[in-house]
């Protein structure tokens, strides 16, 4: 039950591929949510 370079390198490669996909989801909500905050303030902040 040898585990070969080339599998853990690619195992670990998945592994920062799925990591970095999710922060990268993660980064781009809270954009959008601090967008929305903003976007929504001027819209309530007619008078």
């Amino acid at each position: 039950n040898k585990i070969g370079l080339k599998d853990l390198v690619t195992l670990w490669r998945y592994a920062e591929t799925k990591v970095r996909t999710k922060l990268h989801k993660m980064k781009v909500t809270t954009k959008i949510n601090h967008h929305d905050k903003i976007s929504g303030k001027r819209k309530t902040a007619k008078k």
